[in-house]
């Protein structure tokens, strides 16, 4: 919602019908959780992972799961440009007046790493360290306790520096 309502300012800022955007989410909502979805799959599966190929049935339980921001952002935007392209609209304008909105969207995804504790860099003393206290989330390469202690071993926040940059370059883009 607030990725659209900055495309939409962006949209009508460029002089175009800003409202066609909202129109386009009946198009590119579905599309793209689809894709998303598409998208964790197949990175699970070449990533290693047989779990999808063992019970075809779970890559419909979202819930034991998850999404992918690119799987969704790729295949909304095909979505988008079939709606823009059968309404007469400039496929290019919208696109370059949603890329900070996208980079917004992506920023406020982010938090999600946080609480499934994953994403995250090597180990830190920096203030802005977190705990990734769930042993199960621990890469192999942090997972011996006597020297990464779970409560006291803190992880670069990765997912934040990426979360920080995406509303710099959208803030930049915007201005």
């Amino acid at each position: 919602v607030v990725g659209t309502w900055i495309a939409e300012k962006e949209i009508k800022r460029r002089g175009e019908n800003g409202d066609v955007i909202w129109d386009g989410l009946i198009w590119v909502l579905p599309a793209g959780i689809i894709g998303a979805r598409i998208w964790y799959i197949l990175n699970s599966i070449f990533g290693g992972s047989s779990y999808y190929l063992n019970d075809p049935v779970k890559m419909l339980y979202i819930t034991e799961g998850g999404l992918h921001f690119f799987g969704g952002l790729i295949f909304g935007g095909i979505a988008l440009y079939y709606f823009l392209k059968s309404n007469g609209m400039d496929f290019w304008l919208f696109l370059d007046a949603i890329a900070p909105a996208a980079l917004i969207g992506q920023a406020l995804a982010r938090p999600a790493n946080f609480i499934n504790q994953e994403l995250y860099g090597p180990p830190t003393k920096l203030p802005w360290g977190i705990l990734i206290n769930n042993f199960s989330s621990r890469l192999s390469q942090y997972s011996d306790v006597s020297k990464y202690p779970l409560e006291t071993t803190h992880f670069h926040p990765t997912f934040a520096y990426e979360m920080i940059l995406n509303i710099l370059a959208a803030l930049l883009l915007l201005w």
